[in-house]
């Protein structure tokens, strides 16, 4: 495995986000002036003062020799460890990125450090200068007046990285990889990941006609797979008990094992459905998915759960069972039409709302859905933000909660509708109308909310649902405790939190949200 190694100037945040990557990856984060000062038994400081520039650079050398290549670290050098060629041949085979800063954003970074051992007033740009040429073997991202998250989001691109690793308590964990063309390479990210054996594929009419059911299942094949494939209807009414017990039969007809995977192709609905397949046949096997909306790449396929529903309730019946391995191909988004990535906006939004004002700022300069297809960026940031909050809660005891946001009044609406409404459209009224009852419809948080919801052609209301259904529905949500509901709420635009809400708040919001509150 390729160690990922961070160069650049100081003050461009290579400790910072070297770390954010390794708790990210679950990878060992290593710093190299602290191992230097650890060898020496001296501050950086201390070294240069006593021995001089020379001798520094000479243990630097020594531990970036002593470090090797190979092990899957994430590395943070020093600003000048890698401006000779001797010391970028300690590196070579490692995924190296070069971070960078305007010298102004260097200079106020750097204003309170005043003792680093090479820098004295008015002295940034002359160093950088003397660095340029060395700097520019590498690929440099800019990290002026950017969250050092951002900053971690465009190297793990860069470095082609996963987006992240989740473990959960039950030692199973979730790799996440995001990758243009990623349908087309799924057998070898599978076998680089040691996945082999026998696979069902499981999808949908719809995929299947769009002719990405042949290129997952050659790619497959051609990395010597054993492959079979289950074609299902599209639609939420395939989420139930008989055609789950139709799979099961698949898998038996196909001689499936404990050892052998489960690849979900499609949208929600075969994630939802391929998981809990995964999870229950033989006791649970492996599960791969391949999510094809952008509704399940930013949300649906990320965090382990898996259902079906049963008499109209929705998820009633599930399981966490998480995937092994989740591959992000946004190539596969262009072949959606509008209503379905205005759709996936839902969840892109929600997110945005309740965990990042700068990704909110984002979606604000789009001019509409379709320009989010020339944004993989802000996709990444999107599924990114969903794995930090389940690598902290896994099982929902807690701010995994967060991600309810709208889905309380949402999902009451789609069970209202009989889920002829999408699911996307719901959770965008359900926002809506959970905002109006805890913030209050003229806040700052339910007006950028709704310029967003307009600006990606999603619903602030859905009429034509009876609202006594809903209510009823909204009463009978799944997430309640002693017959007390919690929702999710943005108190401030990018800050979300758990807030109870009375009986008649909660009807009053599923009657905003389809149009018929007095």
């Amino acid at each position: 495995m390729k160690d990922l190694v961070l160069t650049g100037f100081m003050g461009t945040g290579k400790s910072t986000v070297a770390r954010i990557l390794g708790e990210r990856l679950q990878r060992e984060t290593v710093d190299t002036d602290e191992e230097i000062e650890h060898r020496a038994g001296k501050s950086t400081v201390e070294i240069f003062a006593a021995s001089g520039e020379e001798a520094f650079r000479a243990l630097e050398r020594e531990v970036l020799a002593a470090l090797g290549t190979g092990q899957g670290r994430v590395i943070a050098t020093g600003g000048g460890a890698l401006l000779g060629d001797a010391n970028r041949a300690l590196v070579k085979g490692s995924a190296v990125v070069c971070l960078t800063a305007s010298p102004e954003a260097l200079e106020d970074r750097l204003a309170g450090f005043r003792d680093r051992p090479l820098l004295r007033h008015g002295e940034v740009h002359e160093l950088l200068a003397l660095r340029e040429e060395a700097y520019a073997h590498f690929p440099q991202i800019d990290t002026t007046e950017r969250d050092p998250d951002e900053v971690a989001d465009e190297v793990a691109r860069v470095a082609n990285l996963p987006l992240a690793r989740i473990h959960f308590p039950s030692d199973a964990s979730s790799t996440i990889v995001m990758e243009d063309g990623g349908a087309g390479r799924v057998g070898e990210i599978l076998r680089d990941h040691d996945i082999r054996g026998r696979v069902l594929l499981v999808t949908d009419e719809n995929v299947d006609t769009l002719g990405w059911r042949f290129v997952a299942a050659d790619s497959l094949r051609g990395a010597g797979l054993d492959v079979h494939v289950s074609v299902l209807a599209a639609g939420e009414d395939q989420k139930s008990l008989e055609v789950l017990g139709d799979l099961y039969t698949d898998c038996l007809r196909a001689g499936l094992e404990r050892a052998d995977t489960v690849v979900a192709l499609g949208g929600g609905v075969i994630g939802d459905l391929a998981g809990m397949l995964a999870a229950t046949y033989m006791r649970g096997i492996r599960l791969v998915s391949l999510p094809t909306t952008l509704l399940a790449q930013v949300d649906a396929a990320i965090g382990g759960k898996t259902a079906i529903d049963v008499d109209g309730v929705k998820n009633i019946a599930g399981a966490f069972h998480p995937a092994e391995l989740i591959v992000l191909d946004t190539s596969l988004l262009s072949t959606l039409p509008p209503p379905l990535l205005s759709d996936g906006m839902a969840e892109v939004v929600k997110i945005a709302m309740m965990r990042s004002r700068s990704l909110v700022e984002h979606l604000e300069d789009l001019a509409g859905v379709e320009e989010m297809l020339e944004r993989p960026d802000l996709m990444w940031t999107a599924a990114r933000l969903k794995t930090d909050i389940i690598r902290l809660d896994p099982y929902e005891r807690g701010d995994r909660g967060l991600l309810n946001f709208g889905h309380t009044v949402g999902h009451a609406l789609e069970a209202a509708a009989h889920y002829d409404r999408s699911h996307g459209h719901c959770v965008a009224s359900g926002m809506a109308a959970e905002v109006a009852v805890t913030a209050g419809a003229s806040s700052d948080v339910a007006y950028r909310l709704g310029a967003l919801l307009q600006r990606f052609d999603l619903p602030a209301t859905l009429p034509g649902i009876d609202a006594g259904a809903a209510c009823a529905a909204a009463l009978h949500d799944k997430k309640r405790l002693d017959g007390i509901v919690r929702v999710a709420v943005p108190v401030q635009v990018g800050q979300g939190r758990m807030m109870t809400l009375r009986p008649d708040l909660l009807e009053e919001g599923v009657r905003i949200a389809v149009g018929s509150a007095s």
